[in-house]
């Protein structure tokens, strides 16, 4: 919705989704394979996902203030793309460990 209105970049909404994607299509692929794989989520999921939502909140106050600050609307974006960015690379990371080790789940 923020997209469709304007107040957030595509770029950024395709990020966000598409680590969504590649998480829950890496964890059926996990699964499928019975690769061995980690039963807790990361810390930069975590932090990644207390960015989006401090970036929504960001976005949300500005809009209803009708305050126009770009500056601090492409930083809030850049900022949380970084994190998007940092967790996908870490469970990708935890994939092609899994991936690459030849052992499988029990």
């Amino acid at each position: 919705a923020l997209t469709h209105i304007g107040a957030t970049p595509f770029w950024l909404l395709v990020l966000v989704v598409a680590r969504d994607l590649a998480i829950v299509l890496g964890w059926l692929l996990i699964r499928q394979l019975s690769l061995p794989a980690p039963t807790s989520p990361l810390l930069i999921g975590k932090l990644s996902t207390v960015v989006q939502i401090l970036y929504i909140f960001t976005v949300l106050l500005l809009l209803s203030f009708d305050v126009h600050e770009p500056r601090l609307a492409l930083a809030a974006a850049w900022g949380c793309g970084l994190f998007v960015v940092l967790s996908a690379a870490a469970y990708a990371g935890i994939f092609l460990r899994g991936l690459f080790s030849g052992s499988r789940a029990a």
